[in-house]
């Protein structure tokens, strides 16, 4: 499973595009993917699912930027080669 490293920092995050979600749920942080309909979310462990638009944890105004032609994976890539998640085996 992939992990943030323990010494990135919000503002890092922030850097993707990632905001916090809402309360009780801000200790995530969330990033809405336009291009198959996804939603990154960023926690204990970094997860993907389907975005919907009644989900608690997003802002009723998502961040996502339909205009953006990333993907899911570029932007887990993107993580990755700048050092900021690892792989960790449970």
């Amino acid at each position: 499973m992939l992990y943030l490293k323990k010494n990135v920092t919000e503002k890092q995050i922030k850097k993707y595009g990632f905001k916090r979600c809402r309360k009780p749920y801000n200790e995530l942080f969330y990033l809405c993917i336009a291009r198959g309909v996804q939603v990154i979310f960023i926690g204990d462990g970094i997860f993907v699912q389907h975005w919907m638009n009644d989900d608690p944890r997003i802002h009723s105004r998502p961040n996502c930027k339909y205009k953006d032609d990333r993907e899911v994976l570029d932007v887990i890539y993107d993580l990755i080669t700048d050092g900021l998640i690892e792989r960790r085996r449970t």
